[in-house]
């Protein structure tokens, strides 16, 4: 009979294998799929600081939430590492095979014992008593005292006989019982001692299979269990063994993949068995399984189990990192026979499940998860699907055949193209929704009628609504809300712009409006209220919006919000809850549960298990780096060139780390609060200049935040910011001001003396510009030319007269002029000049671009006068005056070149006139030169020579260094 029985049993499992394709599991991400990639997970644990420890082949590695990081240690002669264990101070441990025992703390791992090889066995067993001793079990049981001494627990001279008669040393294994004492059962014989308070007591037990015994702690029990079989070790002694709920059975869950390797896991919900054959299975508290016998995660070996702090269950894996599980609730629907991503979904009335792919077919799903292809494969991929109860059809878009009756099975095909959308309206009447605009259908346009466009909406619309009360339509167009009728309509505007929607819901006339300003909601035609983040909503953008069971359900781009019908948010769910991602595509509800389709896959929830545990955030200052330098945060004070600071932010979430925001501000720099995302926990100041400071952060969790935590500190100024230094600067200010002014006075008397004989100079260098003998020479000229009568001449030579005159006065009392002026002058002088040589003269003046200089006026006409009255006055033929400016390495050169007899005649014409005075060129000029010099601070320097042809005088050469300021 009970042979019978499994055969029936297995009968109908395999019958509903065989209906079911649709599969489902846990909705759940992989966390540490890179980092954690190709390694071996041992073992699981959480700290009561929220971090995460993972024991692996690879090593030893630290999740705090953020990344993660290795802890391998140059003492560690192997780098796997099992078995984690946490003493009676929150302290974590972990051990090798090679019998070292490794502990973490502050945020260092380090050897903490090494059992003697003369104790080491295959399997090293370790706990921590109620004394907080270390108690290590292999083939003996000792405690390991505070200086690493050896206490053994158990008469290590006691040994036994296997069962060929040899003799063997015994093999313990122990577990931490719920009251802190701690039990060792043998691995070769029946013998159970149990320690606490240093105290040992001892029995023997009914187990059949003692080497296989494992436990596993449930609610307010250790249960022990042999691993092979399942029974639960009963023991004769209730001090010792497992007190046992009422509802639970003798013996753990029994199934077809039960052995030696299989390992039972314990959430004080559920029990959950795996074994390296792959996957996981799943029972409830009274052992029913679940998911039909199936495992879950089938392809993946699950050797470790946790579950968190948050309520997230986390499976270790060989080779995949870990599997993280949010809500066991909420589950992730794997249909097997759809090859390609489902794009859209809807219900029928009598709970059948349509879905559109992105390569254009729909598959029909009823109650019972068997499923059918009512469409193949099209040009392009189900955007808009939806069921017209009225007339048992659904409806799609599709460039052929786009209607399909529920009866019949047949297709037909509605002569319209690219539909959005679809809403009843009076008279059995539909409005569509498509690129075109608006059209009209009924059930005369099922076969091939084309429907009646309304004239009043012709913009691309996605959603229709329409209000049977006022009679009017809601177009969500590609511009914005439109409202009318088929006689006018309008563009909706909030606060004077037109409004980005996404979907329309009709609820009793009443209109609700899915937009990027939140939700919209009108009655009559008139908008009576707007729902958005300042009422409650997770987000403004909203893109879908829906009803059932008399609440709005409303997706945003970062999860959906359940509310009543006055938008009071109910709850909310996200990916924190276990959502594949934030962002919504499509959803339905239908018997109490909620699907939801995301880029990442189809989900199923039951509505009644939505419950949003309130989330209080906690916030800690991790680490403060100054000057990339971890320093202790009871300091507070800093030097000047200690400014570039750097404060790590801890607020552990696996589970709402997607929702959490981290307010921060830094007193005297911030004007107001910084906000950043959980991961970016990170907060840098690089020039912080001296000041006191107060860094504040909080961390926030939807309408919940964390206390707000402080760090004041003070970058102190420097020396040369302090009173002292003040002081002493201004004192030595006071003197080298004192001294400076004397020093000053002195410079600008000799400054001044210097200006006083310059200005001297230049009133001898007028002197000799405007001399008597050229104003004679002059005057004479221009009476010669008007007893000639020639007035033209006389004309054109009393006005150059007269500007050169002019020019030279204005010149008298600058320091500087443009050097085009100063040539402008020296050409109307030797014009002059040139009038009175008549034809035998002529002179050339060549500037060689330059431009923009301003020069000290009345320096070169000196020369150009004793060049005509002492070298070209005497001689006899042509007379030549060349004067040629060049600027080479920021020095402004004058060369003033004449063909006269030379120095040496002119003195001797000097020395027969009895001439004894020096010339103007000789003294005053170089005086002048001299002046400049001292004023300037610049080389000026004039040098006279002759030039010689043949070894002949043939004239003198004058080379001036002239100082300059640019103009620009």
């Amino acid at each position: 009979m009970i042979i019978l029985n499994k055969i029936k049993t297995t009968l109908l499992i395999l019958l509903c294998l065989t209906l079911n394709t649709l599969a489902q599991q846990p909705s759940h991400f992989i966390l540490g799929a890179d980092e954690l990639a190709g390694m071996n997970i041992y073992d699981l644990h959480q700290d009561q600081n929220g971090n995460y420890w993972i024991a692996s082949n690879y090593g030893l590695f630290k999740y705090d939430t953020y990344k993660f990081q290795l802890f391998n240690t140059t003492e560690m002669k192997t780098r796997a590492v099992f078995n984690f264990v946490e003493d009676h101070d929150h302290i974590v441990y972990c051990s090798n095979l090679s019998g070292q025992i490794f502990q973490m703390k502050n945020d260092t791992c380090k050897l903490f014992f090494t059992v003697p090889d003369s104790l080491m066995s295959r399997e090293i067993d370790y706990e921590f008593d109620n004394n907080n001793k270390l108690i290590i079990s292999t083939t003996e049981v000792f405690q390991v005292s505070d200086n690493k001494k050896i206490k053994y627990i158990i008469d290590k001279d006691v040994v036994g006989l296997s069962n060929n008669g040899k003799i063997i040393k015994r093999l313990f294994k122990v577990y931490r019982n719920m009251d802190s004492s701690l039990v060792f059962y043998s691995r070769f014989y029946k013998n159970v001692y149990r320690l606490k308070n240093d105290i040992l007591t001892q029995e023997k037990t009914n187990t059949i299979h003692p080497a296989f015994l494992q436990h596993v702690k449930h609610k307010n029990s250790v249960i022990v269990y042999n691993q092979g079989s399942g029974a639960i070790n009963s023991g004769q002694n209730s001090r010792i063994n497992p007190v046992m709920s009422s509802n639970l059975v003798s013996t753990l869950p029994d199934f077809k993949y039960v052995n030696q390797k299989t390992r039972y896991f314990s959430d004080n919900t559920n029990f959950w068995a795996a074994n390296l054959s792959g996957g996981i299975y799943l029972f409830d508290e009274k052992l029913n399984a679940k998911n039909n016998y199936e495992p879950l995660f089938d392809s993946q070996v699950i050797s470790a189990f946790l579950k968190d702090n948050e309520g997230n269950i986390i499976l270790g894996t060989f080779g995949s990192g870990l599997i993280v599980i949010p809500n066991l609730d909420i589950l992730e629907i794997k249909l097997k026979s759809v090859s390609s991503n489902i794009s859209q979904l809807t219900f029928s009335e009598d709970g059948t499940l349509f879905i559109g792919t992105q390569k254009g077919e729909i598959f029909e799903i009823d109650s019972l998860n068997n499923i059918k292809n009512i469409k193949k494969k099209g040009a392009q991929q189900i955007e808009f699907l939806a069921v017209l109860s009225r007339y048992n059809t659904i409806i799609f878009n599709d460039n052929k055949n786009n209607l399909f009756n529920l009866l019949t099975r047949q297709k037909h095909y509605v002569d319209i193209s690219s539909m959005r959308g679809i809403c009843r309206k009076d008279d059995g009447q539909y409005i569509i929704a498509t690129s075109a605009g608006l059209f009209l259908m009924d059930e005369d346009h099922f076969h091939g009628k084309k429907p009646i466009p309304i004239s009043t909406f012709k913009e691309w619309s996605q959603s229709v609504g329409y209000n049977s009360k006022t009679k009017s339509i809601y177009s969500v167009t590609n511009t914005g809300l439109k409202i009318g009728n088929e006689d006018s309509s309008h563009f909706f505007k909030l606060n004077g712009e037109k409004l980005a929607c996404r979907d329309i819901l009709n609820i009793d006339n009443r209109i609700y409006i899915a937009s990027r300003e939140g939700v919209l909601v009108f009655e009559n035609d008139l908008l009576i209220d707007h729902w958005n983040k300042k009422t409650g909503l997770i987000s403004d953008r909203i893109t879908l919006i829906k009803t059932y069971d008399n609440k709005l359900f409303i997706s945003t781009n970062i999860g959906l919000n359940i509310t009543d019908k006055k938008g009071k948010v109910l709850t909310s769910i996200n990916k924190s809850n276990g959502l594949l991602s934030n962002l919504i595509l499509n959803f339905e509800m239908y018997d109490g549960h909620l699907w939801i389709l995301t880029h990442k896959g189809l989900q199923k929830i039951k509505l009644d298990k939505i419950i949003n545990v309130p989330f209080q955030p906690s916030i800690a200052i991790g680490k403060v780096l100054v000057n990339e330098e971890k320093v202790d945060t009871s300091r507070h004070n800093f030097e000047h060139n200690q400014k570039k600071f750097a404060f790590e932010i801890d607020s552990k979430s696996l589970k709402y780390q997607n929702d959490i925001y981290y307010h921060h501000q830094l007193e005297g720099i911030d004007k107001t609060w910084i906000i950043s995302s959980h991961k970016d926990h990170i907060f840098e100041y690089k020039s912080l200049p001296p000041n006191k400071y107060t860094f504040k952060v909080k961390s926030v969790h939807k309408l919940n935040e964390s206390e707000t935590i402080y760090y004041s500190f003070t970058i102190k100024k420097p020396y040369w910011e302090r009173w002292w230094f003040y002081a002493l600067v201004i004192s030595l200010f006071l003197i080298a001001t004192y001294l400076v002014y004397k020093i000053q006075i002195k410079r600008l008397q000799k400054k001044a003396l210097l200006e006083n004989q310059l200005n001297l100079t230049q009133l001898t260098a007028l002197k000799s510009q405007m001399n008597p003998h050229f104003i004679f020479n002059s005057l004479n000229s221009i009476q010669d030319l008007i007893l000639k009568q020639d007035r033209e001449n006389a004309y054109g030579y009393i006005s150059k007269f007269a500007l050169l005159v002019r020019k030279i006065l204005n010149h008298s009392d600058k320091e500087f002029i443009d050097i085009e002026e100063e040539i402008n002058v020296l050409t109307v002088y030797l014009e002059l000049e040139e009038l009175r040589f008549k034809k035998d003269f002529s002179f050339t003046i060549e500037v060689n671009g330059i431009s923009d200089l301003e020069i000290p006026p009345m320096l070169i006409q000196p020369f150009v006068e004793n060049a005509l009255k002492h070298g070209l006055l005497h001689k006899k033929g042509d007379k030549v005056l060349s004067i040629v400016f060049s600027l080479t390495n920021e020095k402004l050169l004058c060369e003033i070149i004449d063909n006269g007899i030379g120095r040496v005649k002119s003195q001797e014409i000097k020395n027969r006139q009895n001439k004894n005075h020096e010339s103007f060129s000789v003294k005053s000029i170089i005086n002048r030169f001299e002046i400049l010099k001292d004023l300037y601070g610049k080389n000026v320097s004039v040098t006279l020579s002759d030039v010689i042809s043949d070894q002949k005088i043939v004239g003198t050469k004058v080379i001036m260094e002239i100082p300059f300021k640019r103009r620009f």
